[in-house]
């Protein structure tokens, strides 16, 4: 079960409660592909059902232009890459470059995640990332390099790199806001 970091408590504030309580609630993923939380992918299939000023109001403070950006980030969440490639790949801006390179990432496509940590660029989330690991996390592209090392090689990183993983996925979801 998840905490939200202080760095982001405020910003997810904004989310709706329901919302909140089930990313609570949701394991954090794994480097890889899934597990898919079935409890949480239920709430996300049911979501996607709705019209879209009804899966604005479930999201809470999402804002419209952020909704493909959050329902990607979700999906990644839930363990389903699949799902949140189909969005992420028709986001065409730097945080769907952003999205599109974490689920290459997952999926053990390194080179390819690599390809879209570079279209990133400069991202306030990479700066905040940066400076909230003490320059751990260096950039996307760095990242995949350590993901790389701890699923092939280094097993003892593995853990490090799923919590970097987390506040990843908390920033950048935060900046979507």
């Amino acid at each position: 079960m998840p905490a939200i970091a202080s760095f982001s408590a405020q910003a997810f504030s904004k989310l709706s409660q329901p919302l909140l309580d089930q990313i609570i609630a949701v394991p954090l993923p794994g480097l890889g592909e899934g597990p898919v939380d079935s409890e949480f992918s239920e709430s996300l299939i049911k979501l996607s059902r709705f019209k879209r000023d009804n899966q604005l109001e479930w999201l809470g403070g999402v804002q419209p232009a952020r909704l493909e950006e959050w329902l990607s980030g979700l999906w990644l969440l839930a363990g389903d890459i699949d799902r949140s490639h189909a969005i992420s790949q028709d986001i065409d801006n730097r945080e769907g470059s952003f999205l599109h390179g974490i689920m290459h990432r997952r999926e053990g496509d390194f080179g390819n995640a690599k390809y879209w940590f570079h279209r990133v660029g400069s991202h306030p989330t990479i700066d905040q990332l940066h400076q909230h690991t003490a320059g751990v996390y260096e950039d996307g592209a760095a990242f995949v390099d350590l993901v790389t090392t701890a699923v092939r090689d280094d097993h003892s990183l593995q853990d490090r790199c799923i919590e970097l993983q987390w506040m990843e996925w908390q920033l950048l979801m935060a900046h979507c806001l």
